[in-house]
């Protein structure tokens, strides 16, 4: 971490001492943390996204600098922040607001800027892209055979309204959803849920410096099924470095 592996970075210290009151914003392009006056982050909208070319702090308003401090000592200069503001301290500003830069913000990113910076962002972009079912790179996906099928012993229950397979399934206790051509509940099943894609109604918004976010469009239960996590399924020796 920093300067010194046994202790933080010169930079993180004279953020800490004082304590400054600067937020941190992540570039749409690059996706590094840029410090920037709080208030510039409050002016943010949700939807609003931001560049590095955009920052007042000509030290980082490129892309190609890198981070003040690294991402381990942000949170630790956020958790001092969210300290001092529960203790009632004061903190001092690290960076001076420029009314050109902030009435810019505060009137939106024109059209033909925030197109320019789209285009020079390529295929790094803070994008995301839906996907419906794992991704295999280094095996076929795993066929699952007539012999490997678990079959339970549940019945209809007149209690539930004539659905089958609840808490009791002895597939749910080893976290199997039943065969629907060999479950004795048939359509009366009530583990087959990741096969029936019964997901809760979810949207996706864009949360400004946070990037994107799943936000809940119906009200949630305890317990409920939520949606399938999917992705790109890694070998388990392979070193987890996301391109």
């Amino acid at each position: 971490m920093g300067d010194d592996e046994d202790g933080p970075s010169r930079a993180l210290v004279s953020l800490l001492l004082p304590l400054c009151s600067d937020a941190w914003v992540q570039c749409d392009h690059c996706e590094l943390w840029r410090r920037v006056p709080k208030l510039v982050s409050e002016r943010l909208g949700d939807d609003e996204q931001w560049f590095c070319k955009l920052n007042n702090d000509d030290r980082y308003d490129n892309c190609d600098r890198p981070q003040e401090i690294d991402n381990d000592e942000i949170d630790i200069l956020l958790k001092a922040q969210n300290d001092a503001e529960e203790q009632g301290v004061a903190m001092v500003p690290g960076l001076k607001e420029k009314t050109g830069w902030n009435s810019r913000k505060t009137n939106k990113i024109d059209v033909a800027d925030a197109k320019s910076a789209g285009a020079a962002a390529g295929p790094n972009d803070n994008v995301w892209h839906r996907i419906h079912r794992n991704i295999f790179t280094h095996r076929e996906p795993k066929s699952v055979t007539e012999d490997d099928v678990l079959i339970c012993n549940c019945v209809p229950c007149a209690e539930s309204g004539g659905l089958g397979c609840g808490d009791e399934c002895i597939n749910r206790d080893v976290l199997v959803e039943c065969d629907p051509n060999f479950c004795p509940c048939g359509s009366s099943c009530q583990n087959q849920k990741f096969q029936s894609k019964e997901y809760a109604k979810l949207d996706i918004k864009r949360t400004g410096k946070k990037g994107h976010g799943l936000f809940t469009k119906q009200p949630l239960k305890k317990g409920q099924f939520i949606i399938e996590y999917v992705g790109e399924v890694l070998h388990e020796v392979r070193n987890f470095r996301p391109e």
